[in-house]
């Protein structure tokens, strides 16, 4: 039941009438969010760096940087040495921190425009079903490597030791 609001001028004056409806429903207005743009991190994804990738605050520093400063389906356009200024930090520091960042696969970077982009196994802003297509692009991070193993004969290895 909806209670529907009616405003008159009677003589000058403000007439408010309210009148009870049974047959009307009231829905209220859909609410924007207030927060401004977001992007859509995956807990997986979170709960396998904090466990796993033992990074340090400089490395977590411009992790929470680039989210910040992610585009709508694009990369983030900006250089290291503005990133480093963005958060105030040494650029040979900055350098270090995205280097591992890069080598265990959660920032991807693109050479040959100079842009950098996270992982869109971590991290992505734009429409769900672009992220489809983009979705296992992206090398899974924090995999582990295989050494190759090599199986060797001792007789080889001594006659190796011998011509030492």
């Amino acid at each position: 039941m909806a209670i529907l609001r009616r405003t008159s001028v009677i003589d000058g004056k403000l007439v408010i009438e309210e009148i009870e409806d049974p047959n009307l429903i009231t829905v209220r207005k859909k609410e924007k969010m207030n927060g401004g743009e977001f992007i859509v991190v995956f807990q997986k994804a979170i709960e396998k760096i904090v466990l796993d990738a033992n990074l340090g605050k400089n490395e977590y520093r411009i992790l929470l940087y680039l989210m910040a400063k992610t585009e709508f389906e694009r990369e983030i356009n900006d250089t290291l040495y503005n990133i480093a200024k963005g958060i105030n930090l040494d650029q040979g520091n900055a350098t270090k921190a995205m280097k591992k960042l890069e080598s265990i696969g959660i920032v991807v970077r693109n050479t040959k425009l100079r842009t950098f982009r996270l992982n869109y196994e971590l991290a992505y802003k734009g429409q769900a079903k672009n992220y489809k297509k983009l979705q296992f692009s992206d090398p899974l991070f924090l995999e582990q490597k295989k050494e190759k193993t090599i199986q060797t004969n001792i007789i080889d290895q001594l006659k190796e030791f011998e011509n030492e």
